[in-house]
């Protein structure tokens, strides 16, 4: 069931939050549950003030989370209004500004688990990574859709470095559906595409219930809510989408990983909560943020969207391996420090369909290399393909246009996967790779009809 746990609910976790329930001095009311994640439940809400319906995230409380992360995405939510109130006044040309989730106000809120962080934005829909697999399950996306959804991340995510954010957990749980023909802040197109709130109580609530209402949790305990609320949005949300692949539109959000990069020196050295097999290799060996790295994750995003498979394999430690296969070994001072998990980096799943990274049975460089640096595991065989590809193609051979986009793709991998992140191609440059068409043609219904080879990896 896709609902938060109800153990979140406790001092630095999650607000207790009612329907009706109204926030920052009664300016939004909650009218239904729209999503969560680990870090936020996202709820619908009526704006009273403006007169519309937009979404409201609700951070945990900062118990959870250090305060300098707090201050960072304040920081950067309140400098993207800055950003776009200029750009009402002079506008912006630049077409990743609409592949940025758009915020409207910013407050804290404080209840009965400590003070939370609230974001009002526009409303979007699911998260990419459900509404493939809700579209797909494992199986590729059209390679139309895979094209123009990519060039939509990167234009946003050029947006994003003009203006000196690092996103810093960019991955497709963080990339969401945008239709506003379907739902929007307007009272008409909401209501259509919404179910009517549903309560939902926990079993342990129900077995500790002294009578037989169920509508209130048992215990009166202040830190959880009566009741949970599942999510509203219809399952044909995703479908109507998808069913005009030439409108489909997503947008970046999430800028709880986020920093303003300090100008000369974009990086910031901290622990990073991006899913390892998104990260580079100067995150998880050294937990170094910059714009180099968002392209590292990007590259695995655009990857995904193809193949929906992983750049360098999984679980995480063992995508460390196949990355020394594909790219070369590993600068020497990576190399030496190349011993056990990542430092700091979280091996969470970032898909419904991925598989839980956090099951490897070692990272060990030896586990793979020998003292000469020669492959000497006997758990895996390096692929067929190893070194020569990137992209190491479940479906193979590539044919024609396919092979043509298999190839441009790998080029457009190869210049964001240095591990010198001096040569590894910026924002700016990764867009101006990416064909126009991408973005401008009509993406065609059909799929690559490669036959599958599954021992092609190693």
């Amino acid at each position: 069931m896709n609902i938060e746990s109800a153990y979140r609910y406790c001092p630095g976790g999650y607000h207790p939050v009612h329907l009706d329930d109204k926030f920052h001095n009664g300016r939004y009311t909650v009218v239904n549950k729209l999503g969560h994640g680990t870090y936020a439940v996202v709820w619908l809400v009526y704006d009273s003030q403006i007169g519309r319906y937009a979404a409201l995230k609700i951070c945990v409380a900062n118990l959870e989370r250090s305060i300098s992360r707090v201050f960072d995405e304040i920081t950067v939510v309140k400098y993207l209004q800055h950003v776009r109130a200029q750009s009402s006044q002079s506008p912006d040309d630049d077409e990743g500004n609409n592949h940025v989730v758009q915020i409207f106000d910013v407050f804290t809120h404080k209840g009965p688990n400590g003070t939370h962080l609230c974001i009002v934005t526009e409303i979007l829909g699911p998260n990419l990574a459900d509404a493939l697999f809700y579209m797909y399950r494992e199986d590729p996306a059209p390679t139309g859709i895979a094209k123009r959804l990519g060039a939509q991340v990167a234009y946003g995510l050029r947006y994003l470095h003009k203006h000196g954010i690092v996103h810093g957990d960019l991955h497709v749980r963080n990339v969401l559906l945008y239709a506003p023909t379907i739902i929007s802040s307007s009272q008409e197109h909401t209501e259509k595409m919404i179910r009517k709130p549903r309560r939902y109580i926990p079993h342990a609530w129900k077995a500790d219930a002294p009578t037989s209402d169920l509508s209130l949790n048992p215990a009166p305990d202040p830190h959880i809510p009566q009741y949970l609320v599942l999510p509203c949005l219809e399952d044909s949300f995703i479908e109507i989408c998808f069913a005009d692949p030439a409108s489909l539109h997503v947008k970046i959000c999430d800028f709880g990983e986020s920093f303003l990069a300090v100008p000369g020196s974009g990086s910031r050295i901290r622990p990073s909560h991006c899913p390892e097999v998104f990260a580079s290799p100067e995150v998880f060996f050294e937990n170094l943020l910059s714009p180099a790295s968002d392209i590292w994750a990007l590259a695995h995003l655009i990857n995904y969207l193809f193949l929906r498979r992983f750049l360098f394999s999984e679980p995480a430690p063992f995508s460390r391996a196949v990355m020394v296969l594909k790219l070369g070994k590993f600068p020497e001072k990576w190399w030496a420090m190349w011993s056990g998990s990542a430092n700091g980096s979280d091996t969470s799943s970032a898909s419904s369909d991925m598989s839980d990274s956090s099951t490897a049975s070692s990272g060990e460089r030896w586990d793979w290399f020998d003292e000469d640096e020669n492959w000497c595991s006997r758990k895996r065989k390096p692929g067929k393909g190893s070194g020569k590809w990137l992209m190491l193609p479940r479906q193979f051979p590539f044919e024609g246009e396919a092979e043509e986009d298999r190839a441009m793709v790998e080029r457009i991998l190869r210049k964001m996967t240095f591990y010198d992140v001096e040569k590894r191609a910026t924002a700016a440059e990764v867009v101006e790779l990416i064909p126009d068409r991408w973005m401008r043609d009509r993406p065609g219904e059909e799929g690559i009809d490669w036959p599958v080879m599954p021992d092609d990896d190693p």
